[in-house]
């Protein structure tokens, strides 16, 4: 049984490596049409958080993924606009840990950590 000490650092830790890994994959994407749109696998760390430490997790991953490209180069128009495409957006994607308990069903509640 880990300690809340090492928990909290594991924790810490994978949060710096999938934001590290957001980072990189945000630089890639598969342009679908010419008027705009595209495909990036940029919100699969943030999936993979939510999925490991829940709502928790994937909020922190999210918010914190929406500030970092934010601050990378975003578009503005209005603070309000820039609150709602970043880091509520990229929060958002945090609750992808609702499914958590369909996919364990589906898995046949087999332990996938």
């Amino acid at each position: 049984m880990q300690n809340t000490q090492s928990k909290n650092l594991r924790f810490i830790t994978e949060l710096a490596l999938f934001i590290a890994l957001f980072v990189v994959l945000s630089f890639w994407s598969i342009r679908l049409w010419g008027e705009g749109g595209s495909i990036s696998f940029q919100m699969v760390p943030t999936m993979i958080m939510a999925y490991r430490y829940g709502y928790k997790g994937g909020l922190t991953v999210g918010i914190l993924f929406g500030l970092i490209k934010l601050i990378l180069g975003a578009y503005i128009l209005t603070p309000f606009q820039a609150f709602l495409d970043y880091p509520l957006t990229f929060g958002l994607v945090g609750f992808t840990a609702v499914t958590v308990p369909m996919v364990k069903k589906a898995f046949g509640n087999k332990e996938i950590d």
